[in-house]
């Protein structure tokens, strides 16, 4: 009895935690992902405010 119910269990368990494992995973992939692009996005914008009024003193020095 013991030897039969033994197997089952382990598989289980060990299924149970592959999945959550795999969904953890997933979760924290997922939020670097989404830190990633933020992080991107935001930098982006930021170098674009630092580049942009020199861009326009280098490009256009008459308009001033």
């Amino acid at each position: 009895m013991k030897l039969k119910k033994l197997p089952i269990a382990k598989i289980l368990s060990t299924s149970f935690n592959f999945i959550f494992l795999d969904f953890s995973k997933k979760i924290k992939k997922g939020f670097f992902a989404v830190f990633l692009i933020t992080f991107f996005l935001i930098y982006r914008q930021v170098l674009w405010l630092l580049i942009l009024p020199f861009f326009y003193l280098y490009f256009f020095p008459h308009c001033l």
